[in-house]
């Protein structure tokens, strides 16, 4: 890995990790369903002038049902799920039950499409979510019924993220900058 890569990563991941820090402090002031609504019309007006500027057609009418799956699986359930969620777990927590997530491909592929699982992308997963559970530890986290229920919900929303990446795996191919914006 080069050191351009690294950085990348780095980014990618202090952003990622940020979001979880984000909406823990936000969903108080604004609840989990403004919350949301926020986030996907700022994300959709970023991304519709992203999309005009580059003058690059996303196809809405060929393509609407396969964006409307994504959009729900990929991005209104689970961003309710954390937004609601957010309200009473920690964002460590968060963090750690979102990388969750290649799980939940890995066994929606093998269930749905018959995906092999292999030995090293088991212990690819197990290493990935200790280094996520140890990078960002566990916080403090209250047992309480409110606690399991968002521990399910967003565990559920990691299994909407498998979802999505095993129906664009095997859904009508539509360009990848089009699948983004779309």
């Amino acid at each position: 890995m080069s050191a351009a890569q690294l950085a990348q990563l780095v980014t990618l991941a202090a952003i990622w990790g940020a979001s979880f820090m984000f909406m823990r402090i936000a969903v108080p002031q604004l609840g989990p369903v403004w919350l949301l609504e926020m986030r996907l019309v700022a994300a959709s007006l970023i991304l519709l002038v992203i999309s005009s500027a580059l003058r690059r057609p996303l196809h809405i009418r060929k393509h609407w049902r396969h964006y409307l799956i994504l959009g729900v699986f990929n991005t209104a359930l689970p961003f309710w799920a954390f937004a609601y969620a957010a309200q009473t777990l920690p964002a460590s927590m968060l963090a750690i039950l979102n990388s969750t997530a290649p799980l939940w491909g890995l066994l929606i592929g093998f269930v749905w499409r018959g995906k092999p699982i292999t030995r090293r992308a088991i212990l690819g997963l197990l290493l990935g979510m200790s280094g996520v559970a140890s990078l960002v530890g566990l916080g403090g986290l209250a047992v309480q019924p409110e606690a399991l229920f968002a521990v399910v919900l967003t565990a559920s929303a990691a299994v909407c993220y498998g979802i999505a990446s095993s129906y664009a795996e095997y859904a009508e191919k539509v360009e990848t900058y089009a699948n983004a914006h779309g």
